[in-house]
């Protein structure tokens, strides 16, 4: 195993992106399902094969994706596979599924800009809430707190859409169906929804220091919402 890792690592510093992706699989026959392995044959074939995303490639994102769900590096490969491949509803889910998660400010700027090409790309009709929040009394320190910005059903219920990044005084928030929590669902299907931001320290939905909700708005429409949170407010409860 050894053998092939360092001759596959030896190929990659050559570019020999073939070479390479053949040494990953010898060595994934011998030490069998290892994420590490995997991630790194999943790079080489990537790149042997020009950027785009051939199915030996899906195989092994799906099988880290299916232990590790939100692992940063496949999300990624997934979205710029997507993104040359023109499958841009697909590169915007992936892409949001990274910007959940903690990372440098430079780098989420860039995915962030990435996912707003992949979305202008998507053309035609498309189901989303705009959502403009304003936070009072956010500091600039590192204790900044996490907003987490939703969409739920009109009537209660569980989140159809997550959007979940570092609060700053001023933010548009966009949810389409890059945001939704059940791949393959339509925010054009939802009906009336209600649109919540909450400001969290530690980044949980359910532990929150303030809420503010919109009226119902229908995602068909494309409506544009603005929310006001203020961090001098009274903790809520856990699972409030």
């Amino acid at each position: 195993v050894n053998t092939w890792l360092h001759l596959a690592g030896l190929r990659m510093r050559l570019a020999d992106y073939d070479g390479a992706a053949a040494a990953f699989a010898n060595a994934h026959r011998l030490v069998g399902v290892d994420e590490q392995v995997d991630l790194a044959w999943a790079q080489a074939r990537f790149l042997a094969d020009g950027g785009t995303v051939s199915a030996t490639t899906r195989a092994i994102a799906g099988r880290v994706l299916a232990k590790t769900p939100n692992h940063p590096a496949m999300l990624e490969l997934l979205a710029m596979g997507d993104l040359r491949a023109g499958e841009f509803a697909s590169a915007a889910r992936h892409l949001a599924s990274l910007l959940r998660q903690d990372m440098p400010a430079d780098r989420r700027r860039l995915l962030a800009n990435t996912l707003a090409l992949a979305r202008e790309r998507q053309g035609g009709e498309r189901a989303f809430v705009s959502v403009a929040v304003t936070v009072e009394g956010v500091g600039t320190d590192a204790d900044v707190p996490w907003l987490m910005v939703f969409l739920r059903p009109e009537a209660g219920g569980p989140p159809l859409a997550v959007a979940r990044q570092p609060a700053s005084v001023r933010q548009t928030v966009v949810l389409d169906d890059a945001n939704t929590m059940v791949v393959g669902s339509s925010l054009a299907n939802s009906g009336s929804v209600r649109a919540v931001a909450r400001l969290s320290g530690d980044g949980s939905a359910a532990d929150f220091q303030a809420e503010a909700v919109s009226d119902p708005v229908d995602p068909a429409a494309g409506p544009h919402v603005d929310l006001t949170l203020r961090t001098t407010e009274t903790k809520a409860p856990r699972g409030g």
